[in-house]
């Protein structure tokens, strides 16, 4: 008989988790563990990175559940998932983008189909003068251009 004889059952909640060990199609009652860490943590944690590094989103526990319920995914091999999403351009299938609700023309987020705007490519917003973009550099060229023009 090739099946399995053991294994591990993984119930993640809403506030806990539970891990019950099976053996011989039974389950090894001695072996039954709780842990107080489930979805809410996880939908938690997920509002801190997303208000450290962007938005303040700590008050919007829907929309980042929603986020989270969408786009979070568990991985047999954390390395070679790693290694995927350091690949640049239409080669990274790990990085998606998800539009917020803004109330008006779109009323629950969703995610765009296809691999996300690598935001380090070379394309920029170059008429953001903030950010060192062409529009300063268009604005000394046209002036260069003008004082040649006049003979100065």
């Amino acid at each position: 008989d090739a099946r399995a004889r053991c294994g591990v059952v993984l119930d993640a909640g809403f506030s806990f988790a539970h891990a019950t060990p099976i053996f011989d199609a039974r389950v090894m009652r001695k072996g039954v563990r709780r842990v107080n860490l489930g979805g809410k943590a996880l939908t938690n944690y997920l509002k801190e990175l997303v208000s450290y590094r962007q938005w303040n989103m700590m008050d919007e526990y829907v929309l980042m559940d929603d986020v989270k319920e969408k786009l979070c995914y568990v991985v047999v091999d954390a390395r070679i998932e790693l290694k995927r999403a350091k690949l640049r351009g239409a080669a990274n299938q790990v990085n998606r983008e998800y539009v917020l609700p803004d109330g008006v023309n779109v009323l629950r987020g969703y995610v765009k189909s296809g691999p996300a705007r690598d935001p380090d490519a070379e394309e920029s917003d170059d008429d953001d003068p903030d950010e060192g973009g062409g529009a300063r550099k268009k604005k000394k060229k046209a002036a260069g251009k003008r004082r040649r023009a006049s003979g100065a």
